[in-house]
């Protein structure tokens, strides 16, 4: 959960731009921290400094089906690429920044694109 903090409350939160310019294998838990910390702002998850991203997942609040799919396909790669001795594929890193960014869009960030 401390890694999940570490980005979520930091005075500067990534920026999409941020995230593009990041490594692949970065981009899924910063996309995770950004939508976090919008579903925090939005009082649609307490506590996030202190939840893992599956805990994200589950507390979040007020998302339709399909934001939920995307916010846990987001997390399913986030912690993997954090934390797994082998880092995950590219292709489910692209498939988790898609859905993060997809989820953004849909949480109404603007430049989400």
């Amino acid at each position: 959960g401390r890694w999940l903090h570490d980005l979520v409350f930091e005075e500067i939160v990534p920026t999409l731009a941020d995230i593009d310019a990041a490594p692949p294998l970065q981009q899924p838990g910063m996309l995770l921290a950004l939508s976090a910390n919008l579903l925090a702002r939005r009082r649609q998850l307490r506590g996030a400094a202190a939840l893992t991203a599956r805990e994200v997942v589950r507390d979040a609040q007020g998302l339709d089906a399909v934001q939920r799919a995307q916010l846990n396909e987001l997390a399913a790669a986030a912690e993997p690429a954090r934390f797994a001795a082998v880092p995950p594929q590219p292709p489910l890193l692209q498939r988790a920044a898609t859905a993060g960014k997809s989820l953004l869009r849909s949480l109404q960030i603007p430049g989400a694109s």
